[in-house]
């Protein structure tokens, strides 16, 4: 990896904390360029405004998704298993990347919406049709119950979301570290579980 990728990697994880804490508005390139370690003007010659910075950051979040996405469609998977390797994928990027959750939770209130949103649109709902697609033709095959395909992943999206976004909510209520490997996984095995009950 050459030095100006590194730097690059710095600058956006850098921003996309500052992004998930702050919001764009609240978001200050001049103290992103402190916690990457590089001076300002060399975050504007890379990223020319807070605007391209946040867009950059956003694209690199979302093309992870969708890949993970296509991988999983891409195995030919059928039944529940298609659904298992779904859900599997998401949990385990929404685990890996933190701040995601976040970021899409304050960015619907206001900021860069209209950017996620055609993000979303463009590159993500193809992704949600398709995967509509299967869930109803293996219901047609018997190999699934009959659901509401579109609003059964849309709750199995928040479930993974929300718990997230709320982890140091829930660690409080729930007496325990939810954010924990263990914690993590339980949540993970009773979601799947659910996920079964519906549709086997």
């Amino acid at each position: 990896m050459s030095k100006e990728v590194d730097t690059k990697e710095l600058i956006l994880n850098a921003a996309e904390e500052a992004f998930a804490m702050k919001g764009f508005g609240g978001a200050r390139t001049a103290e992103i360029a402190k916690k990457a370690g590089v001076n300002k003007a060399l975050l504007h010659y890379y990223y020319k405004n807070k605007e391209g910075l946040y867009h950059a950051v956003m694209d690199r979040l979302l093309f992870d998704l969708v890949q993970i996405a296509q991988d999983v469609l891409k195995e030919g998977l059928k039944g529940v298993k298609l659904v298992d390797g779904l859900f599997d994928a998401f949990f385990t990027y929404a685990a890996k990347h933190r701040h995601f959750a976040r970021l899409t939770t304050v960015e619907s209130a206001g900021g860069q919406s209209r950017y996620l949103e055609n993000m979303l649109r463009n590159f993500f709902r193809p992704l949600f049709e398709r995967a509509c697609d299967h869930i109803n033709n293996e219901a047609r095959k018997r190999r699934l119950k009959k659901v509401d395909a579109p609003n059964f992943l849309i709750t199995i999206y928040l479930a993974i979301l929300a718990y997230f976004t709320d982890i140091k909510f829930i660690s409080a209520i729930a007496g325990y570290d939810a954010g924990s490997g263990q914690s993590l996984q339980m949540h993970k095995n009773f979601l799947k579980r659910m996920i079964h009950n519906i549709l086997i």
